[in-house]
């Protein structure tokens, strides 16, 4: 983990999305733009280099149950709506459109606006500090809104919005592959994890391909300690870089972590003794370990 840095965010603004921010604008809480569409009651996509039998045109509006489209010589094949409303067809889907909503982007991050290109981009600029987990991907870069959980205990439907495409969800304890797909199914599509303990490769595999975003902090087992502490319960989103998280919120490093037997993964405070050894102190107890088995970073 290295201390804060600079970082410049863009944030890519939708077609006919409104900014009614300015230059210097603090982000904490801050709704970065809004725009109205209509809800997509159903989507279905499509290949027009096949043989699609319209019976509608763009624009129309059709009742539930009427046929939108068929396919193959005898029409055997047909896209029915399930729902009343206009028909949106584009080169590679076919959507029934609801009526029009106002959606609102909002962000929650320790910056400010320093930029804005009309109908392109925004830009905020914040402080952060810097993590490179154990395991790591993601999809894209993303300002993804940050909903902490404190253990796995936590890990309820009630906990998730479906679909959850811009949220991550932070599970800070050591879980299964069996809570990971738990919460895959609740419609997390982008998860944080403190360590997990794998007993099926492939079945972690299965549900990794689920993901569009996946961090390990410190590694993998049942007993790891945590390598990191949030300092208030103002958790601001956080951010998916290339090849690290950034946070915004104030970040505690905890004290070192020892790898030798009986202490595996466990973290507490560390002195030096000797050349070979180290003083490890934890629950009021002191034991000795050798160096060689102490993370200290």
């Amino acid at each position: 983990m290295k201390g804060k840095v600079k970082l410049t965010i863009r944030i890519p603004l939708p077609k006919n999305a409104q900014f009614f921010g300015r230059i210097g604008d603090i982000t904490k809480n801050y709704t970065i733009y809004e725009l109205e569409e209509a809800e997509v009651l159903e989507d279905i996509e499509i290949d027009k280099s096949r043989k699609l039998r319209f019976h509608v045109v763009n624009g129309q509006y059709v009742n539930r149950g009427d046929i939108v489209f068929t396919e193959g010589l005898l029409g055997q094949k047909m896209m029915i709506a399930d729902f009343a409303g206009i028909v949106d067809i584009t080169d590679n889907h076919c959507r029934i459109l609801g009526h029009k909503r106002v959606v609102r982007r909002k962000i929650n991050i320790n910056g400010r606006v320093v930029q804005y290109i009309p109908k392109e981009s925004i830009f905020i600029r914040t402080y952060a500090t810097s993590l490179i987990p154990a395991v790591y991907f993601s999809r894209r870069n993303v300002l993804s809104t940050n909903v902490y959980l404190k253990d796995k205990e936590e890990i309820k439907q009630e906990k998730f919005t479906f679909p959850a495409l811009d949220n991550t969800y932070f599970v800070d304890d050591n879980v299964y592959v069996d809570d990971l797909a738990k919460m895959v199914a609740f419609g997390a599509r982008r998860i944080i994890v403190n360590g997990i303990f794998i007993n099926d490769f492939n079945a972690f595999i299965a549900e990794l391909n689920k993901l569009d975003g996946f961090a390990v902090l410190s590694g993998f087992g049942e007993i790891l300690a945590k390598k990191i502490v949030f300092l208030s319960e103002n958790y601001y989103d956080v951010f998916w870089g290339k090849k690290r998280l950034y946070f915004s919120d104030n970040i505690k490093r905890l004290s070192g972590c020892v790898f030798e037997h009986p202490f595996w993964g466990l973290n507490g405070e560390l002195d030096e003794k000797d050349h070979v050894r180290m003083l490890f102190r934890k629950n009021g107890e002191e034991m000795n370990v050798y160096k060689k088995n102490v993370e200290l970073d």
